[in-house]
C-alpha cells in the first residue's frame, strides 16, 4: 500500500489495456485455434483411410490456415508497421479485387467448374469453391500489396 499526503484524494488509476483477464481471454483463444487446427491436422489421416480426399484436403487446408493465422498475429504483435493512408489503402484493396476476380475467372475456365446452371453437372456448392477462391486470393493479395507500398514508401514520406 502506497503511502499518501492527507487530505490528498486517492488517485485512480485508468485499467490498464488488456490487464489480467484481457491477457487470459488471449491466451485461451489462442490455445482453442491451436486446438481446432491439431484437430483438423490430426483427422487428416483418419480422411484419408476412410477413403475421403476431399474431405483430408479441407480440414488440411483448415489446420494450415489455422496455423498461420496464428503465426501471423504473433508477427504482428512484436514489430507494428506504419499505416498506410486512406486513399493508397483504398487503391490497394481495389487492385487485389480486380486481381483475385480475373485470377478466379481464370481458375474456373481452366478447371472447367461447372458454375452456370446450363452447365453438365451444375451444383450450387460449386459456388462455394468459386467464393472460398476469391476470398483467399483477395485477402492475399491485399497483404502482399501492402507490404510491398510499405516497402516501398522511404520512410520520410510517412506521416509523423
Amino acid at each position: 500500500m502506497a503511502w499518501r499526503r492527507a487530505g490528498t484524494p486517492p488517485t485512480l488509476q485508468p485499467p490498464q489495456p488488456g490487464g489480467r483477464r484481457g491477457r487470459a481471454v488471449a491466451v485461451l483463444a489462442e490455445g482453442l485455434q491451436a486446438l481446432a487446427a491439431g484437430g483438423a491436422l490430426f483427422s487428416v489421416p483418419i480422411a484419408l483411410a476412410v477413403g475421403k480426399a476431399a474431405l483430408a484436403g479441407v480440414l488440411a487446408l483448415i489446420g494450415l490456415g489455422i496455423w498461420i493465422r496464428l503465426a501471423r498475429r504473433r508477427r504482428a504483435a512484436r514489430m507494428p508497421g506504419p499505416a498506410i493512408p486512406l486513399g493508397p489503402g483504398m487503391v490497394l484493396s481495389g487492385l487485389a479485387a480486380l486481381g483475385a476476380a480475373v485470377e478466379t475467372a481464370v481458375l474456373v475456365e481452366a478447371t472447367g467448374l461447372p458454375v452456370r446452371q446450363l452447365q453438365p453437372g451444375f451444383a450450387p456448392s460449386n459456388w462455394a469453391w468459386v467464393l472460398g477462391t476469391l476470398a483467399v486470393l483477395f485477402w492475399g493479395q491485399r497483404a502482399l500489396l501492402r507490404r510491398l507500398w510499405q516497402a516501398w514508401r522511404p520512410a520520410a514520406d510517412t506521416p509523423r
